[in-house]
């Protein structure tokens, strides 16, 4: 008798775990489509946010990147009158607690004109979060490729680096994903 109900039990928990598996399918199915055409239209809108006046149509050139660092997502060329004038590196990098950070370095005339970030998971609300704030980017705005990428890499674990206190670990992701692109910039010259 319990014999039976266990095997009672287990086949009712394996057609349970088949159903649920479907259903997970389904919504995935239904969802991932809808959450890929965000996490796109909000690539674009940062891109036209640096500058509207660049061509950004078909500016996704990861594909023709050989031998890219495995943490660049993607790789961005704007375009002004048909010449390159901008490379935007999308990076995910690990910030506290192993959360991701996406973050978007914009590179003119190798100099870092902008930092971004796309997205952050398991970083404290108000303290790792802090990466986030125009004031924290903004250090890192106007240096030089090479310089940043030279200094900063051999820097990385000193105190030569802005790093927001209490959100190290998050900020050191941050710098990580500069430090990537800056090297990937310059090893495509």
């Amino acid at each position: 008798m319990v014999k039976q109900k266990a095997i009672k039990y287990g086949i009712f928990l394996c057609v349970l775990g088949i159903i649920v598996g479907v259903l997970l399918s389904v919504v995935n199915a239904i969802t991932k489509p809808v959450i890929d055409n965000y996490e796109k239209e909000k690539v674009n809108n940062l891109l036209l946010d640096y500058n509207d006046t660049y061509d950004w149509n078909d500016s996704d050139i990861t594909d023709s990147i050989e031998n890219l660092h495995p943490q660049i997502l993607n790789v961005y060329a704007g375009k002004l009158n048909g010449e390159e004038v901008v490379r935007v590196y999308k990076v995910q990098t690990t910030g506290y607690s192993s959360g991701a950070i996406v973050s978007m370095i914009y590179i003119e005339n190798n100099k870092i004109m902008k930092v971004s970030i796309v997205s952050t998971t398991s970083q404290t609300k108000g303290v790792g979060s802090k990466v986030e704030d125009l004031s924290y980017l903004k250090i890192y705005e106007g240096k030089s490729c090479s310089e940043y990428n030279n200094d900063v890499a051999q820097n990385h674990n000193n105190k030569s680096v802005d790093v927001i206190s209490g959100a190290t670990v998050s900020s050191r992701g941050v710098i990580s994903a500069v430090i990537i692109a800056c090297t990937e910039h310059l090893s495509g010259e």
